[in-house]
């Protein structure tokens, strides 16, 4: 206060007297609905993405172990002393290749707008 005096302080026994407290639960109340809605349509859009995730590691996965298998089989039948790449004639790659020709093998983070394009 201006005239020096130091006001009577608490202002409210509880915080529940305060005249904003029931405009706010109010105010929460009717935005419930739509959080709550929110939540459930990220929860199944993650899922949905997650899933097909999961699906494009299975296909992935499984023509990996086929080259593996094939490439077994070629070994057995080279008899020749000399090592062998995991992944057949190329060259095994470096830490300096990737540095070699400049390129970058990262991604940019996911983007933190619209839901929609959270999940591809």
């Amino acid at each position: 206060p201006a005239d020096g005096q130091v006001p009577n302080l608490p202002l409210y026994s509880r915080p529940e007297d305060a005249p904003c407290w029931a405009k706010n639960a109010q105010s929460f109340a009717r935005m419930r609905d739509a959080i709550k809605a929110r939540v459930i349509a990220e929860k199944a859009l993650l899922d949905r993405y997650t899933g097909k995730l999961l699906d494009n590691y299975a296909a992935q996965h499984e023509v990996w172990v086929k080259r593996l298998k094939k490439l077994g089989a070629k070994r057995v039948k080279r008899s020749s002393g000399e090592a062998a790449t995991p992944l057949g004639n190329e060259t095994p790659r470096t830490e300096d290749s990737s540095a070699q020709n400049g390129s970058k093998r990262t991604r940019g983070a996911p983007s933190r707008g619209e839901t929609s394009h959270r999940y591809p």
